[in-house]
């Protein structure tokens, strides 16, 4: 159920993957197992992505009071809840979030990192500096074979440089960002891949607008692909 949810989550199809989490919860509960913290960590995921920052926070912080918690585990719950920190443009959260984060030496962890200090160096107004580190980010995201992070990342680099009006850089970004989700099918593919081609048209950058209509096309119609 947990694999299957995760699967679901990736799709988009977040109340089918929240209901494989509830069901998991009540077998562990029939079955005298007690609660599972990777379970807990899946279920605030999920209402992440749906767009409920408020409830997956609530999550988090009752996992990050548990102090039996794994060390693994208390990461990915940070960084998780330094995403959501970052959503709001808190940076002291971000902050408190990030000295939490262990100094790992593995490339998925040092891009937690990096994430999170891009964030906080957006929210600063550090755009150069934010840029540069979601930059880092992004490769070792892909060196570690996580391409959804890498997409997620893109995202965000994306973003804040539409924010600081660098349109043909912003599009590249999304470009990049939906092409690799359109790969795997992931719900927001087609907005990215819009939001680049509109910039590409407002910059008059018309490869940008060339390859994001071509991987637009590969998706098919609108509704097709979801």
């Amino acid at each position: 159920r947990f694999n299957l949810a995760l699967s679901q989550t990736y799709l988009g199809a977040y109340q089918a993957a929240m209901d494989q989490v509830t069901q998991a919860d009540a077998e562990r509960v029939r079955r005298a197992l007690g609660p599972d913290p990777e379970l807990q960590l899946l279920r605030a995921t999920i209402h992440y992505r749906a767009g409920d920052p408020a409830t997956a926070e609530d999550i988090l912080q009752t996992l990050l009071r548990d102090p039996k918690l794994a060390a693994a585990t208390a990461a990915k719950a940070h960084f998780l809840a330094g995403l959501i920190a970052a959503d709001r443009g808190d940076a002291a959260s971000i902050r408190r979030h990030l000295s939490a984060l262990p100094a790992a030496e593995a490339a998925g962890g040092k891009a937690d990192r990096l994430e999170l200090e891009g964030h906080l160096a957006g929210i600063s107004g550090q755009t150069d500096d934010a840029l540069r580190l979601f930059d880092q980010a992004i490769v070792l995201r892909s060196l570690d074979r996580d391409f959804r992070g890498m997409t997620r990342v893109l995202a965000a680099a994306g973003a804040l440089a539409q924010q600081g009006g660098r349109s043909t850089l912003a599009g590249s970004y999304l470009l990049r960002a939906g092409r690799s989700a359109a790969q795997r099918t992931e719900p927001d593919a087609r907005a990215w891949l819009e939001r680049a081609r509109d910039l590409g048209k407002r910059a008059g950058g018309s490869a940008l607008v060339l390859e994001a209509d071509a991987t637009l096309d590969q998706l098919g119609p609108a509704g097709q692909s979801d």
